[in-house]
């Protein structure tokens, strides 16, 4: 696989990011009730996605439901952090593959029980091979996406959620100064452990504080 475009996006994308000193507003995703407990997300720009629930829960499971897609997202965005981190330091890799389980307690989300409903754990597995590669440069990338992935340290970190209500009004766009008012915490301790004997790896997370 040739990944001379992706590495030559990353180092303009870099000196890009060299001038900037502070966050900026990340694309809004606006979730809409079509039916019942399906939800149509959308971006400014038009793209969008669906969500549903199980029928145990009233739903009709023509979508996955919305913690599916949050641990697809965690997959997703440490997927491809791992294919640019390999890109960027000339590391050719022939599988990446990254699977996210959970555990949770529903009675947090259905009962009024003092439970969080919030995973209690989320773990991300890694299965990397490549062919000429040692498994500690392996290991170094998996590190780099660990500290790098802003999703999944969206999940590893306190992050303070400013919550608004408006009724029957036009949602606008998040301004700077709110989006300056996400700071984040760390709270999570990072473990990597082997996971198999081809050149995978299983990276465990477990959050300490909330």
């Amino acid at each position: 696989m040739d990944n001379t475009r992706i590495k030559n996006a990353i180092v303009s994308i870099e000196k890009y990011f060299e001038t900037k000193t502070g966050p900026e507003p990340d694309v809004s995703a606006t979730a809409v009730v079509e039916n019942g407990l399906m939800c149509h997300i959308q971006s400014p720009d038009g793209r969008s996605v669906r969500t549903d629930m199980s029928e145990a829960v009233g739903g009709t499971a023509t979508a996955n439901s919305p913690g599916w897609l949050c641990r697809a997202a965690i997959a997703s965005c440490d997927a491809t952090l791992l294919a640019i981190r390999a890109a960027r330091t000339g590391i050719e890799l022939d599988k990446i593959e990254v699977r996210v389980d959970a555990m949770s307690d529903g009675r947090g989300m259905f009962l009024e029980e003092g439970i969080s409903p919030a995973s209690t754990e989320v773990r991300v597995l890694f299965n990397v091979s490549a062919k000429d590669v040692s498994r500690e440069q392996i290991q170094e990338l998996v590190d780099w996406v660990v500290e790098h992935s802003p999703v999944g340290n969206d999940i590893a970190r306190a992050v303070n959620m400013v919550v608004e209500l408006k009724t029957g009004q036009q949602l606008s766009e998040p301004s700077y100064v709110e989006c300056q008012k996400l700071v984040s915490r760390f709270v999570c301790a990072h473990i990597a452990v082997p996971w198999t004997c081809n050149g995978g790896y299983q990276l465990c997370c477990r959050g300490l504080a909330h």
